[in-house]
């Protein structure tokens, strides 16, 4: 086995390396094997449809399908405003295909760079955390994510707006929640 790169993660060390055979996969190793259960069970429960297959795995580790596409946060930072509406198109068919398979829970962190975009479908690949919550929390929180990245303010609206919009719900409906989820990450990012 050959190590091709290093992504970045702030609490595991994820590889692309690439078998005796040519073909490319990932191996996460997680700094505790709880979170490696958490994150099998969930890719398990997902069977692909969202997220990586799995490919193998041990205490500590996951081998996982590689899928090669685009982090979502770098789309979403050089898009421009017309195409952030496609943007949270895929988004939102991840919180869809998500909401189906785990009813009543949602991803902890969603981080754009959590996200990959591939040929306009969008696939997670950090599942450590889920947590109790609706799709609406789950639009407050990719919401809230959009609006705290250093880009242009009219493309963060548009997509806050289309995402809100696809979800169903008015802009007013989220407005506390979004508020709420913008001033936890606030908090978080100046404690670090």
């Amino acid at each position: 086995m050959k190590i091709i790169k290093k992504f970045e993660s702030k609490k595991n060390k994820v590889l692309l390396v690439q078998s005796p055979d040519g073909s490319l996969f990932v191996k996460k190793i997680f700094a505790n094997s709880q979170s490696c259960r958490n994150e099998l069970q969930s890719l398990l429960a997902l069977d692909g449809k969202c997220a990586p297959k799995v490919l193998g795995g041990g205490e500590n580790f996951i081998d996982m399908e590689y899928i090669e596409g685009c982090l979502f946060l770098d789309a979403f930072l050089s898009a421009d405003t017309e195409q952030m509406s496609s943007l949270a198109q895929s988004l939102w068919g991840f919180f869809k295909d998500y909401a189906r398979t785990f009813k009543g829970y949602v991803p902890a962190d969603v981080n754009f760079r959590n996200f990959i975009l591939r040929q306009g479908k969008c696939y997670g690949v950090d599942f450590e955390e889920k947590i109790q919550g609706s799709l609406a929390l789950c639009v407050a929180k990719a919401a809230a994510f959009a609006l705290l990245y250093d880009t242009d303010e009219n493309k963060k609206k548009a997509f806050c707006h289309a995402l809100i919009s696809l979800a169903g719900f008015s802009p007013y409906q989220l407005k506390a929640m979004v508020d709420k989820e913008v001033n936890f990450l606030i908090l978080r990012r100046n404690n670090r």
